[in-house]
């Protein structure tokens, strides 16, 4: 099995699907990295693209995967061949996912999705008061 981890941007919001196996959440993450190019100097963006499919209802956590949200993924990853829209081949990448982080974004977004999420779960206060309490030292 082929495992990989991934951060990256969620490039429109995350679908909640139905199929004969139940529900799933579809959503696509752009990864970017950029580079100089040393031969011309100039700036290079480049971006993969990452198919997911996560076999879940998506919880609470459905309302917050939006465009533009910054996401960490594990999972299986997967390569398929298609033809594009220009009838050329082109290689893509799935992941089935496993795990998934919102990983920051805009602090005042932030700040809201989190005291939505603790008035929804209240039982998790001391947990989020025990984490804050730990990362204070670094």
């Amino acid at each position: 099995m082929f495992k990989g981890e991934l951060i990256g941007n969620l490039g429109a919001d995350a679908l909640l699907q139905s199929g004969n196996d139940g529900k799933f959440v579809t959503f696509r993450v752009a990864h970017s990295v950029k580079y100089t190019d040393r031969a011309t100097g100039q700036i290079v963006n480049n971006t993969t693209w990452v198919s997911c499919t996560w076999n879940h209802d998506g919880g609470g956590l459905l309302q917050y995967l939006k465009m533009g949200a910054k996401v960490f993924v594990r999972g299986s990853i997967s390569s398929r061949l298609y033809t594009g829209n220009d009838g050329q081949k082109h290689a893509g990448i799935n992941m089935s996912v496993q795990e998934i982080e919102l990983c920051g974004g805009r602090v005042e977004a932030n700040a809201e999705s989190v005291k939505a999420w603790l008035d929804a779960n209240p039982s998790q206060h001391d947990n989020v008061k025990q984490y804050i309490e730990s990362i204070k030292s670094f």
